[in-house]
């Protein structure tokens, strides 16, 4: 694995990302830690503005997993084969 297992982050659209600027890059299964004050980031208040909106519009307000998977893989089940 080149990644935890339960980092989202990767297959975040770029679009989808509310920093300012490009992604962080994750290079050999790592992630530079950005320089600068704070975090080293910046958040970006229009694309805030906009997760926002989905967010309000979406209703979902606890974590489904299943759901989400199930999407991709219709036929999945947590039972242990």
């Amino acid at each position: 694995m080149t990644l935890a297992s339960d980092t989202p982050y990767p297959w975040l659209p770029e679009a989808d990302d509310i920093l300012q600027g490009a992604k962080l890059a994750i290079r050999g299964g790592k992630m530079a830690i950005p320089v600068g004050p704070g975090l080293g980031v910046a958040l970006d208040p229009d694309k805030l503005a906009r997760a926002h909106e989905v967010y309000e519009k979406c209703g979902m307000r606890q974590r489904d997993d299943v759901t989400t998977i199930k999407l991709v893989e219709p036929e999945w089940d947590r039972r242990p084969l």
